[in-house]
C-alpha cells in the first residue's frame, strides 16, 4: 500500500523522514597558509563543501544564488605576534552595510605579547540576502591561517 503525502514540496520517506532538495551550502578553509596580512579580505584555499558551486576561491567570497535567509559562521585564531587589537567583519557586497544592524564584527583587544596563538575569534550571523549579493570576510588583524580557520554558510530558507 502506497502512502499519500500532502506536502509534495518536501516529500517524505515511508519512515517519515523529510527529503529536502539540495540547498546552497559551503565550507571553506585554509591549508598550509601563513598568517594573513591585516587590512585584507581573508583568503581561503580549500573547499570542504560547496553544494551549488557558489563559493569562489579566486575572490574568497560566497555568491548568493537564491534570495532568502542564510546562516554564516567563521572561526580562526588571532595571530598575537602580528596584531594588538582589531576585528573581523562579515561583509555584504564588500561593505559593512547589513540592513538594521549595519556591521557584523567580532573584536579582539590588546593582544600584543600574549604568545603566538591568540584567542579564538568567531562570527555567527543569520541574515537576509538577495540573489546576486556576495558575502566575504575582512580583517584588520593578523590571523593564524594554517588550521582552524574556516568560513561556512547555508540557506536556511
Amino acid at each position: 500500500m502506497s502512502k499519500l503525502y500532502v506536502n509534495e514540496i518536501h516529500p517524505k520517506t515511508a519512515g517519515g523522514a523529510v527529503l529536502m532538495p539540495a540547498k546552497p551550502a559551503f565550507m571553506a578553509g585554509q591549508v598550509g597558509l601563513d598568517s594573513n596580512t591585516p587590512s585584507a579580505v581573508i583568503p581561503f584555499n580549500a573547499i570542504v563543501l560547496d553544494q551549488g558551486n557558489n563559493f569562489s576561491l579566486n575572490d574568497n567570497r560566497f555568491i548568493v544564488p537564491i534570495t532568502g535567509v542564510y546562516h554564516f559562521h567563521f572561526h580562526s585564531f588571532v595571530d598575537a605576534q602580528n596584531t594588538s587589537n582589531g576585528g573581523v567583519s562579515l561583509r555584504l557586497n564588500g561593505a559593512n552595510n547589513w540592513p538594521v544592524v549595519g556591521s557584523i564584527r567580532s573584536y579582539t583587544n590588546d593582544l600584543a605579547g600574549s604568545g603566538v596563538f591568540g584567542p579564538p575569534i568567531s562570527i555567527h550571523a543569520t541574515v537576509a540576502c538577495s540573489s546576486g549579493d556576495y558575502v566575504d570576510l575582512y580583517t584588520d588583524i593578523g590571523l593564524h591561517n594554517n588550521t582552524g580557520c574556516y568560513f561556512g554558510g547555508y540557506l536556511v530558507g
